[in-house]
């Protein structure tokens, strides 16, 4: 066999001798004349989910998390997302992808869009996690070694301020109380 890093399912090989009766050769091959050989996998593959910079402004807008396959993964493969909030609410994020379709190439990427809405609000930064969850369309061979549940925390960075005016009044003193 040959030593690859695809994960794949466990293969199985067959080997059936058979008895030679031609010519002058006559050999009998004898019992058991096939044996079975199972190949079991042993390459493993990760997923990795990578966070952008992400500042708020006064308009929604999309930003993208990267999701990477380190190893090749036969036959290909999806996993769902999840978003949990932290300090950001409900208003302040949607994720949009919620799930991801690789074709199983090593090294290959899949975006994952997330709508920070925008406000003019002066706030503290907000917190949220993106989540990998389990695969799906694979052999359980293959589901065995795929490492997923990798989460990755979005922080959005505020980018409003505020400005307090004091003004006091213009007083002329006088005699009298005023």
């Amino acid at each position: 066999a040959t030593s690859d890093t695809t994960v794949e399912d466990n293969e199985t090989v067959i080997l059936t001798l058979m008895e030679e009766t031609s010519g002058n050769a006559n050999y009998n091959v004898g019992s058991p004349a096939t044996q079975t050989a199972v190949i079991n996998n042993d390459d493993s593959a990760t997923l990795t989910l990578t966070a952008p910079t992400i500042t708020e402004t006064n308009a929604d807008q999309t930003v993208t998390f990267t999701v990477m396959l380190d190893n090749a993964v036969q036959g290909g493969f999806a996993t769902a997302l999840s978003l949990a909030l932290g300090t950001a609410e409900s208003t302040d994020v949607t994720l949009v992808t919620t799930s991801v379709s690789f074709a199983g190439t090593a090294g290959e990427t899949e975006s994952v869009s997330v709508t920070i809405v925008g406000d003019a609000i002066v706030e503290d930064d907000e917190t949220f996690t993106i989540t990998l969850g389990d695969v799906t369309g694979t052999s359980a061979v293959q589901d065995a070694v795929i490492g997923t549940g990798s989460s990755q925390m979005g922080t959005i960075n505020n980018d409003d301020s505020a400005t307090l005016t004091i003004s006091a009044p213009t007083i002329t003193e006088s005699n009298t109380n005023q």
